[in-house]
């Protein structure tokens, strides 16, 4: 089946190298805004 996701996803080659550096930051901002609203 075809895969959406990074060919190292859930491997042990899915490290800090293979993560988007904007993604990485779209979540953390949501994180942090999730728990200082809440």
């Amino acid at each position: 089946t075809e895969s959406h996701f990074n060919k190292h996803w859930h491997t042990h080659k899915d490290d800090m190298n293979n993560i988007d550096r904007e993604t990485l930051d779209a979540v953390g901002q949501t994180l942090l805004e999730v728990v200082y609203k809440e």
